[in-house]
């Protein structure tokens, strides 16, 4: 066990290539690196702690680094800073630490990034922003991304919104992204050739679900209830893009985050 210095620590990824450890620090606004030893984690090796604001002032009066992405090519970090409407891009380095020196991708005041996923080509990412409930779609080049599409999540007329988990299904041809506080759904968007999303189903689902994941056939999708303290199984149809629930939930107290291994 090894201190993140960071308060608030939500998101975990590990680096293969160099065996190295990343965790986005919500409250903190941060983000930290660890190295490892056969298979253990070494002390705290670099903290890099953000700044900023944006115009929602209840929830973006400073940083609030959410995720921690790895680029396609695994040679960049991305940050998503939901506190200033930012993207940060660093340089991994030879030893796994990051370039202390790094760019930053503005997004539209207020939306609030919060998870990033990349398609299996690496040329299309999807950002899906808690305070707006979109989802915008970027062009990858590198550690450069251009946005191409803004499409919502959420349609509901709601004024405040929250959305929360977002997966693209095994072969690539879907998108799916949760809403959690003016609706309780998952939302199917489809991919078109050229990355560009069409949405065409939504799900209703238990109350909060913070995280969801398709399972590695992409036949099935587990949606987690926060607040309902069950996973929902759903039948994924990969021709319609429709969900069935297949009545089978899994209890579990307060579930929050699902992976498949």
């Amino acid at each position: 066990t090894e201190l993140s210095r960071g308060d608030h620590p939500c998101f975990v990824l590990y680096r293969e290539k160099s065996k190295t450890v990343y965790t986005a620090n919500y409250s903190g606004g941060s983000v930290s690196v660890f190295q490892t030893a056969s298979g253990r984690l070494q002390p705290l090796a670099q903290y890099i702690a953000y700044s900023g604001s944006s115009i929602n002032k209840d929830r973006q009066n400073s940083a609030h680094a959410h995720m921690v992405a790895l680029s396609p090519d695994q040679n960049t970090l991305f940050v998503t800073d939901l506190g200033s409407d930012k993207i940060y891009a660093h340089a991994i380095l030879a030893n796994g630490l990051l370039a202390e020196k790094y760019t930053e991708i503005a997004l539209t005041p207020g939306n609030g990034p919060r998870h990033i996923r990349f398609n299996a080509k690496g040329d299309r990412a999807y950002l899906l922003n808690e305070l707006s409930s979109d989802v915008d779609v970027f062009k990858v080049a590198g550690s450069a991304l251009e946005k191409i599409q803004s499409i919502p999540a959420d349609t509901s007329a709601a004024r405040v919104k929250g959305s929360a988990d977002i997966h693209l299904s095994p072969n690539g041809k879907w998108l799916l992204a949760s809403n959690r506080i003016s609706s309780n759904q998952v939302v199917v968007f489809k991919v078109e050739k050229d990355g560009k999303l069409t949405r065409v189903f939504h799900q209703n689902v238990a109350k909060i679900p913070r995280n969801f994941t398709f399972d590695p056939s992409g036949k099935f999708v587990l949606v987690a209830s926060q607040e309902e303290d069950r996973v929902q199984v759903f039948k994924f149809n990969n021709v319609s893009g429709t969900l069935t629930d297949s009545h089978q939930d899994i209890l579990v107290k307060s579930p929050v985050s699902l992976l498949i291994r």
